[in-house]
């Protein structure tokens, strides 16, 4: 393999599919456990093999079948403008964090109205620098920790009404480390994902860390890989002018206090909780090696359900082909097929794609914005119904998005 830093070019647009389909072997549960015929559970072994690259039956999944669908309705006003970009949130029980083009950094709580607003973006000690609006939240502890993706940087943190609290340095090192993805661990820890800058790998190398809040001491996870796989530019070759846009993805996925991490250059997917990390899914064949341009993602977890993103992609044509596969722990089926928001009306734009990169939620959540002008495209053309109906009834195209809430079902 190349020991640089890979730049996986793929395209920005998801449509979501999932599915249920082929039934195989029982698989297990998050506790390790598969179901018998009457619901009982017998215990198994990790990691679950999967072939990404089979071809698994179809059908659409209609989420308010499979879970518990709210809608949060944002207030608009000039002080409160989240310009349809919620792809980087935080959710707790009682708040939502989410922030603005311009590095303000907003609380709202869950009727949609905004509890406090900070903007601390500057070139001072206490202050962060502009493009910083990756973060991440530990509610318990009431902070906000905001970092650039920059060489050599630091992670700042604040209070939730935005007062400075403590910085945390990036290691000094030779060749330096890139942040690319904070997020909440435990009351005491950060878990990191830091890549080196291209050419500078070696022959292996350790992306991930456990990070002390109170002393800053960056701890390597024993995962090591020989080269970064990432979706950071895409190349769209049907458009005449062959722009360039921006994907983020990232291979840390939580649900609840546990953690996944899922790295495009590695055929196993792990499970990290309690500070043990275990092999959860493995590829067979193996996807990596010379010539092998497959990529597979985890991007939601539940107790009941794992699903998968699998790009392939041809670097010379920057052709594509996409499918999402999901795996039903309590059933054992493995399916491919695409998920459905019922709220929309048939031919209506009610597909969507419940991924949790960049999100800290509750255990069994995901959290998927809806844009005002989807909404009121929607319900201009009688393409709404129940909730969404009234929610949209008096909405602007220009207001801020809804949040619609899922809680999957055990």
């Amino acid at each position: 393999m190349k020991n640089c830093l890979k730049i996986v070019c793929f395209f920005s647009l998801f449509i979501a599919t999932v599915a249920c389909g082929n039934r195989r072997n029982p698989t297990q549960n998050q506790d390790g456990n598969t179901p018998d015929v009457d619901g009982a559970y017998v215990e198994t072994q990790f990691p679950i093999e999967i072939d990404v690259q089979k071809n698994y039956d179809k059908r659409t999944i209609i989420l308010q079948d499979v879970a518990e669908v709210t809608y949060i309705p944002f207030e608009t006003n000039k002080d409160f403008l989240l310009e349809d970009i919620m792809t980087k949130l935080s959710v707790s029980d009682s708040f939502i964090v989410s922030y603005d083009r311009l590095n303000n950094f907003y609380v709202i709580d869950k009727d949609g109205s905004m509890v406090s607003k900070f903007n601390r973006m500057g070139r001072g000690p206490q202050e962060y620098p502009s493009g910083s609006n990756y973060h991440t939240v530990d509610f318990d502890r009431k902070e906000i920790y905001i970092y650039p993706q920059q060489l050599n940087y630091k992670i700042w943190c604040y209070s939730m009404e935005g007062q400075f609290r403590y910085q945390i340095h990036v290691p000094s090192q030779s060749p330096p480390l890139w942040l690319r993805d904070v997020v909440n661990y435990d009351k005491e820890n950060l878990l990191v994902y830091a890549v080196l800058p291209p050419s500078q790998m070696g022959d292996s190398f350790s992306p991930y860390y456990l990070v002390s809040k109170q002393t800053g001491e960056f701890k390597p996870l024993p995962i090591k890989v020989s080269e970064i796989k990432e979706g950071k530019m895409i190349i769209n070759p049907n458009t005449p002018e062959r722009r360039l846009r921006g994907y983020n993805t990232s291979p840390i996925i939580r649900n609840g206090d546990e953690f996944f991490i899922s790295d495009f250059a590695s055929d196993t997917i792990y499970s990290f909780k309690g500070g043990k990390l275990s092999p959860f899914i493995v590829n067979k064949p193996s996807l990596q090696g010379a010539g092998q341009n497959v990529f597979v993602g985890l991007f939601l977890k539940t107790t009941r359900y794992s699903f998968l993103s699998v790009i392939k992609i041809n670097e010379d044509t920057m052709e594509f082909t996409r499918k999402f596969i999901g795996i039903d722990h309590k059933s054992g089926e493995i399916f491919e097929a695409s998920f459905w928001n019922n709220d929309f009306t048939p031919g209506g734009s009610g597909e969507v794609l419940p991924e949790n990169y960049f999100k800290i939620l509750p255990a069994e959540y995901a959290a998927i914005p809806i844009s005002a002008t989807r909404l009121t495209d929607n319900r201009d053309a009688g393409k709404l119904t129940g909730p969404l109906v009234e929610i949209a009834a008096t909405m602007k195209y220009d207001d801020n998005p809804v949040l619609m809430l899922v809680k999957f079902n055990k």
